[in-house]
C-alpha cells in the first residue's frame, strides 16, 4: 500500500499536496473472527478537499485484520473505493 501511495504522489508532480479532511463518519458494519484472525469491515464517509479542488465526498470500505498470533495489533489489509 506504501509503495501504491508513493506512485500516486509522484504522479502530482511537484508543487502544492495538501489534501484537508473535513468531516469523517465511519461505521463498523462487520466483525469476524476466524481461526487465525480478527476481521473487521470499516464503512467509511467523508468529504475532503485539496488547495486545487472544492470539497467533495467519498465513501471507502476498509478492512482491517488483527493476526491472533502476530501480537501486533490491528492492521490495514484492504481499502475498497466506494463512490
Amino acid at each position: 500500500m506504501l509503495e501504491d501511495l508513493r506512485s500516486q504522489l509522484a504522479q502530482r508532480g511537484p508543487g502544492p499536496n495538501h489534501t484537508e479532511v473535513l468531516q469523517v463518519e465511519a461505521r463498523l458494519l462487520a466483525l469476524e473472527e476466524l481461526r487465525e484472525a480478527f476481521v473487521a469491515s470499516v464503512e467509511f464517509s467523508a468529504s475532503s478537499a485539496s488547495v486545487l479542488t472544492t470539497p467533495r465526498p467519498f465513501r471507502e470500505l476498509w478492512l482491517l485484520a488483527n493476526v491472533k498470533t502476530a501480537g501486533r495489533g490491528w492492521q490495514l489489509a484492504q481499502v475498497q473505493s466506494l463512490s
